[in-house]
C-alpha cells in the first residue's frame, strides 16, 4: 500500500509545532503510550525502545523513539501502533489522520477544530468518523465501551 499522503502529514506537523512541542523524558513518553493503549482499549501493548540518533517509528509491536522525544511524536507513534493493531493502519492515510487528531486533542496538545482545519487547508485527507471500525471481540461483541473507542474518532 502506498503512503500516499505522509509528506503532506509531515509538513503539516511541522506547521503546527510538532517539533516545539513539549519534550518528555523517556519515563514520561512510556507514561504517556500506557494512558494512550488503556484509553484505546489496545488489547496489544507495543515494546517500546528508546535510541540515540534514531528516526522514530511506530507502526507494529514495537515502537522505537528517539531519547527526549516531543510530546506529539510519542502521539504521532503511538497512534501508529493502535491504527496497526485495530486494522486501521494506513500509514499516513485519513484514518491514521482521524486518530491521530482525536489523540492530540484528548490529551490537550491541539484543538480538534483547529486541526481539522489546519488538516483541510493543506489538503489531507481526513477520514469521517464513521470510516473507523471498531475491533470485536471472539464473540462477535463490541470490545470498546462507549467510553473507549467511540470518544476517539468524534
Amino acid at each position: 500500500m502506498r503512503d500516499f499522503q505522509k509528506s503532506k502529514v509531515y509538513k503539516w506537523e511541522s506547521a503546527q509545532g510538532i517539533w516545539s512541542s513539549e519534550k518528555l523524558s523517556n519515563e514520561q513518553a512510556t507514561s504517556l503510550i500506557r494512558k494512550v493503549e488503556k484509553y484505546c482499549c489496545c488489547p496489544i501493548v507495543p515494546r517500546i525502545l528508546f535510541r540515540k540518533r534514531v528516526l522514530s517509528r511506530g507502526g507494529s509491536l514495537e515502537i522505537k523513539l528517539d531519547s527526549s522525544p516531543t510530546i506529539w511524536l510519542v502521539i504521532h507513534e503511538i497512534a501508529h501502533h493502535v491504527a496497526y493493531v485495530l486494522n486501521e493502519g494506513d500509514k499516513h492515510g485519513p484514518k491514521f489522520v482521524r486518530l491521530l487528531i482525536g489523540l492530540l486533542h484528548h490529551y490537550k496538545v491541539a484543538d480538534r477544530k483547529n486541526l481539522l482545519r489546519s488538516a483541510k487547508v493543506s489538503k489531507i485527507k481526513v477520514a469521517p468518523t464513521s470510516a473507523i471500525k471498531q475491533i470485536k471481540n471472539r464473540e462477535g461483541r463490541r470490545q470498546y465501551s462507549a467510553s473507549c473507542g467511540n470518544r476517539l474518532y468524534s
